[in-house]
């Protein structure tokens, strides 16, 4: 795997969280180096409406900013990650993931990766002066057609595994092209699209909130991961949890939101929280403006540090699986 060194971090970044990054990025970088394999994480919870694309979005993009090549799935047929990180579409990409999942790659009309994976421009939901680069592997709704025939299909859970790390192009597979690849999956775990994601990924992150009503999804949630690891992915664990929508101002309500998590995941919970922000709530695609407006805003500073966290964990994790002769 190629990888060009990085510049020293440029001396306006030196805020927001962005040093931070940098640091973590780089010795992750690292890692890959050593390995050759980018980790794949799955951003997964059972209940909608919790930020999942948002999330994926963001993290995707300030990763990219700090120097890392990224690679987006979007396996949900909503296609939000799509929408967020290609705002400028007049409709959502043709071809796309429903068609990679269904191709015949021995024949004559095979669809492959490099077909399919769209470059994210600079400037949209990441700053033009990014070390990095941003690539999208888009949904459409089309996918959601695709449930019945790739349940049926006596290798429908592993093609995305194959896809991501086996199919081997020039050289090698998508696992040894990017550096980190996210996959942002649909809110019902029991789907097969969900499912292949956990056959197919290394590690969850889970998203959350500290809403009573979004925390009967983090049981489900655990119990779908243990599936997976009983029946085809034994290494799959959940490497951090991320609380998103956090209102410090909501009072007892909201604090007692939070610790309840913590005491349903433990150590897993990163801090800080992720803040409520009226942009997440009312408009995903506007969010992404998140880390590009340039200001020295607290949430966009909060939010580096939860990713800062998130990837201390998953390269821990990676030299935990290496200490085991797991990867």
């Amino acid at each position: 795997m190629t990888m060009k060194e990085k510049e020293p971090v440029p001396a306006s970044k030196e805020v927001n969280g962005f040093e931070a990054l940098f640091k973590v990025a780089k010795n992750y970088q690292k890692k890959v180096k050593t390995t050759g394999n980018g980790a794949v994480i799955v951003i997964a919870n059972e209940k909608g409406g919790i930020g999942k694309s948002t999330i994926t979005a963001l993290m995707a993009a300030a990763l990219a900013e700090v120097g890392l090549k990224v690679l987006v799935v979007d396996l949900d047929p909503q296609s939000s990650v799509t929408q967020m990180l290609l705002p400028n579409l007049e409709k959502l990409p043709s071809p796309a993931i429903g068609d990679l999942l269904t191709t015949d790659f021995d024949g004559d009309n095979a669809l492959f990766p490099a077909d399919v994976i769209q470059p994210v421009p600079a400037g949209t939901v990441y700053n033009n002066e990014a070390l990095g680069q941003l690539f999208l592997l888009p949904s459409n709704p089309q996918l959601g057609k695709l449930n019945n025939y790739l349940a049926t299909n006596i290798n429908g859970r592993q093609i995305l595994k194959f896809i991501i790390k086996e199919l081997v192009i020039e050289e090698g597979a998508l696992v040894n092209e990017y550096d980190l690849i996210l996959i942002d999956t649909p809110s019902q775990l029991d789907s097969i699209f969900a499912e292949s994601a956990l056959i197919a990924g290394d590690m969850v992150l889970m998203p959350t909130t500290p809403r009573p009503v979004d925390q009967w999804a983090i049981a489900q949630t655990i119990q779908k991961i243990r599936e997976a690891k009983r029946v085809a992915n034994r290494g799959l664990e959940i490497v951090a949890a991320v609380v998103n929508m956090y209102d410090p101002r909501s009072g007892l309500v909201e604090s007692e939101g939070l610790e309840a998590v913590k005491a349903a995941l433990g150590d897993r919970v990163v801090e800080p929280p992720i803040r409520s922000l009226k942009t997440i709530a009312n408009s995903p695609a506007k969010s992404t403006s998140l880390l590009t407006t340039g200001q020295a805003q607290k949430p966009a500073d909060d939010f580096r540090q939860t990713t800062t966290e998130v990837m201390s964990r998953i390269l821990a994790r990676l030299d935990q699986l290496s200490s085991k002769g797991g990867r």
